[in-house]
């Protein structure tokens, strides 16, 4: 091939090849950003802050019948009060006051359970529950057994009220103290029952702290719980369930607390909370694919 034919092929050779990487880099750039866009934001939450950017509300029908702003949680630091020894009959709630994806998440956090009053039937009492709801940041449910997310399962007066039905749309799950045999139950919209729930064979009243994780896989449609004695590791639970959260409450939900006494009370702290929203398979495939031309791309540049 004459010289100047070979030379003037080598521009046109060269600018194809530009514009090969640069539809490669585009394509792959659309990509990330259909990834993001796929994808749940992360939204982590580490931690009470001392109640900053929570909810607070609470009530207690004894000994002073008290619906209102002396009966609420308390926060110290990153751990959380949301139950207490003086007030009987009551219930609390608190919730991260944004909502957060929860497709698909982690939350881990330690509880324990001090000071408890014994009623001679069922022991301490009652228990709380970890909730994800859209009723809105001022929910709170039933107390006694209803752990103030369900509606208490015995009898109280005016049912009807706000402050004493179930929260609704929501997704719990519960932790029962009573009858020194801890269980917990999931408890989409309130079903959840100290009758229904599920033994775990730990103490859970009896003062240890207990590290609770649990993991909500969205697309298997599985929730996995574990709770581990941290004062005696010997002693764990572990148990996965079937569940829907995001048919229930839907794809962002506010996150939180809730908890409540009856004829007997504890006060049930608990600490080192923390939340994280987990990306979909889905997008975490277009973003592998989405990588490797783009970095290929910023390579060929920088060697340029």
């Amino acid at each position: 091939m004459p010289a100047c034919l070979l030379s003037s092929h080598v521009p046109v050779r060269a600018a194809r090849r530009n514009q090969s990487h640069k539809h490669h880099a585009r394509l792959a750039t659309a990509l990330i950003a259909l990834c993001v866009s796929a994808a749940p934001a992360f939204a982590d939450i580490n931690g009470f802050n001392n109640g900053t950017n929570y909810s607070k509300n609470g009530y207690a029908l004894a000994p002073d019948n008290n619906i209102g702003s002396t009966d609420l949680p308390t926060f110290s630091g990153n751990s959380l009060n949301i139950t207490t020894i003086n007030a009987n009959s009551g219930a609390k709630s608190t919730f991260f006051t944004t909502k957060q994806n929860i497709s698909s998440f982690t939350t881990s956090f330690v509880f324990q359970n001090i000071n408890p009053t014994e009623d001679p039937l069922f022991g301490p009492a009652d228990g709380f529950a970890f909730v994800v709801q859209n009723q809105g940041t001022d929910a709170v449910g039933g107390n006694a057994s209803g752990l103030g997310l369900t509606t208490n399962d015995s009898a109280q007066p005016d049912l009807s009220s706000p402050q004493f039905s179930a929260i609704v749309p929501s997704y719990g799950i519960e932790f029962f103290l009573r009858n020194a045999n801890g269980a917990t139950v999931i408890s989409p919209n309130g079903a959840g029952t100290f009758a229904n729930a599920t033994p775990t064979g730990l103490d859970l009243e009896n003062g240890d702290h207990y590290l609770v994780t649990l993991t909500y896989n969205g697309p298997a449609f599985q929730l996995t719980e574990s709770i581990i004695d941290q004062d005696d590791i010997t002693q764990t639970y572990l148990l996965n369930r079937s569940a829907d959260i995001t048919d229930v409450v839907g794809n962002s939900a506010y996150v939180g607390f809730t908890g409540a006494t009856g004829g007997a009370t504890s006060a049930q702290i608990i600490s080192n909370f923390t939340f994280t929203a987990t990306p979909e398979p889905a997008a975490l495939g277009l973003l592998a694919c989405a990588l490797p031309p783009l970095m290929r791309s910023r390579r060929r540049n920088a060697a340029r």
